[in-house]
Formats: structure tokens, sequence, C-alpha cells
């Protein structure tokens, strides 16, 4: 599947760091079908005006519920912000975390590019790599919803 969505990328003459790309999406897919068992999740890419928009949701418990089994005195807005950080992990098994760290990462990388993540009653919000943490009115999200906007012309990213 990445194979294809490289090469349609490719075919519309997108200029960007496709494999880097790549990466931190089949690390989000993987931390969804890790944390979805038979729920299951979604992907999807879409061009939304000359902007690459990708989207990664699973159905499980959640960051918040999810870091809370090896942090336990840990709130909803610190274990997202502790699910950024590489090496800190839900399972505890080294090597692991990659995802979302990798993401934030390469958001802080690609001029413009923006990320978004819904958790629980926690969203994300983050341009450039710096982001804010904003409480939900009482709308709690199932599982993890990741939204990255990466502006193909160099321009900053639609409202």
């Amino acid at each position: 599947m990445l194979d294809d969505i490289e090469q349609a990328l490719q075919d519309l003459g997108v200029e960007m760091d496709i494999e880097a790309f790549l990466t931190i999406i089949e690390e989000l897919v993987y931390n969804a079908i890790q944390h979805s068992g038979e729920a299951g999740g979604i992907f999807a890419l879409d061009l939304v005006d000359d902007q690459l928009l990708a989207k990664v949701e699973d159905s499980g418990v959640g960051i918040p519920t999810t870091m809370a089994r090896r942090y336990p005195d840990i709130s909803g807005g610190e274990a997202v912000l502790k699910a950024f950080v590489g090496g800190a992990t839900s399972t505890g098994f080294e090597g692991r975390s990659g995802g979302l760290y990798l993401t934030l990462r390469y958001t802080r990388q690609v001029p413009g590019c923006l990320l978004n993540l819904y958790t629980g009653e926690v969203a994300y919000v983050g341009l450039y790599g710096n982001g804010k943490l904003l409480a939900s009115s009482g709308f709690a999200h199932q599982g993890v919803l990741v939204e990255i906007m990466v502006p193909l012309s160099g321009r900053e990213p639609s409202p």
C-alpha cells in the first residue's frame, strides 16, 4: 500500500521527502493496528488544495488510558505529551513509541506542517512542531486520531 502512495505522490509531482513522510505514516498505522485489536482503524490520504492530508485513526482505548497502565498518576494531557517522547512507551518494551515521536520530529522539519491529535478528552494542535494541549468540552474521542497536513507549495496550511 505504501508503495502505491509513494508512486501516486511522485506521479502528482509532489516535491517532498516522501520516504520520511511514509515512515511516519507506517509507524502511525502500525500503532493503530496494535492498539485497535479486532475493532480496527482507518487510514486516509487526500489532497486538499495544495496540501497533503493524512489521517490515521484507531478505535482503541486512547493514549491516556493506555499510558495510565505504565504511569498510573499521569493526567490525560501529560500522557499525550509523554507519548511524543522517544522511548516513553505504555508497554515498557525498548524500541517502541516511535510513531508519535517521529511524527513530531517530522512536523518540526517541514515548514508549515500541521499536526492534530485527538484522544480521550484531550486534543493536541501543533504547527512547526510546537503545539498546545486543549481540553475538550466534554466530547471524548475513543482511540486516537492523528491528522497531518503537509503544504506542498511551501505555504502555510489553510485553516
